[in-house]
């Protein structure tokens, strides 16, 4: 069974850190700023500001359950 390793990998050398040792390494939070994710300002301001510092999971807006920012 193929390893995927996801979850609070910022960094390049992170990543490096998991090469060889899982098939591959996933990136969600940390792309968003880049300019071509298209990512809404407000959005962007959101994940700087320290007030938002926990996720919670809704199923508010497609009736599946999603891990949203809080």
């Amino acid at each position: 069974m193929p390893i995927v390793v996801t979850g609070g990998i910022t960094t390049p050398a992170e990543v490096r850190g998991w090469i060889g040792r899982a098939e591959a390494v996933q990136l969600g939070t940390a792309v968003l700023e880049a300019d071509e994710a298209g990512t809404h300002s407000l959005y962007r301001a959101a994940l700087r500001d320290e007030r938002f510092t926990d996720t919670v999971v809704p199923r508010a807006f497609s009736g599946r359950w999603a891990r949203n920012h809080a």
